[in-house]
């Protein structure tokens, strides 16, 4: 026959004190994480806001940047010559560049290349701000824009549906992303942090 021991009321009352205490301290600091200013103006992010006349949108030019993937990952092509000038045929209304991820300490990664067009609107005079904030690991960057800046990007994300754009900084694409639907006002990157 099996025996079943029943807990005393003692321990048990004990165990339960135990159990509130430890949900407290996880209110406690579930509670203070939320109320925690968790925006970031340092580094990257403060870079970015006193050069953003040097921010540039293009329209990627999928097809390109595909056989280009194709050359470089299934043929391992060097597209670039002893001196690092790019030997790959390049259209003469397009260009390349790196996309990278680009942490707060500038420290960058480079992903993979990029074809583009070179027709670019300069977006860095239509931004207000560009704010940053922690999300786990990363920084979320949003760029602001003004009210011309807003209808300008809603225009052109508008007639771009479907189509990838790049986000070039300081001769770096910093973004890369297909627009699904029109955008305003606000532009927001994941990089490392």
């Amino acid at each position: 026959m099996f025996k079943i021991e029943l807990p005393q009321k003692e321990n048990m009352h004990k165990n339960s004190i135990m159990f509130n205490i430890i949900i407290c301290i996880l209110i406690i600091i579930i509670f203070s994480c939320c109320l925690k200013d968790d925006s970031i103006n340092d580094g990257y992010i403060k870079y970015l806001n006193d050069n953003k006349n040097m921010i540039f949108l293009h329209l990627v030019d999928v097809e390109a940047t595909m056989e280009l993937f194709r050359v470089l990952n299934i043929y391992e092509e060097n597209i670039f010559n002893e001196n690092g000038e790019i030997t790959y045929n390049i259209a003469s209304d397009n260009m390349l560049l790196g996309l990278y991820r680009i942490n707060n300490n500038f420290n960058e990664r480079f992903l993979r290349y990029i074809i583009f067009e070179k027709k670019a609107i300069q977006i860095g005079g239509f931004i207000d701000e560009i704010r940053g904030r922690k999300c786990e690991h990363d920084i979320i960057v949003s760029f602001y824009l003004n009210p011309e800046g807003s209808k300008l990007f809603n225009e052109y994300t508008t007639s771009n549906v479907g189509k990838d754009i790049a986000i070039v900084f300081d001769n770096k694409i910093i973004f890369s992303a297909t627009i699904f639907y029109p955008l305003e006002k606000t532009i927001n990157i994941l990089i490392d942090y």
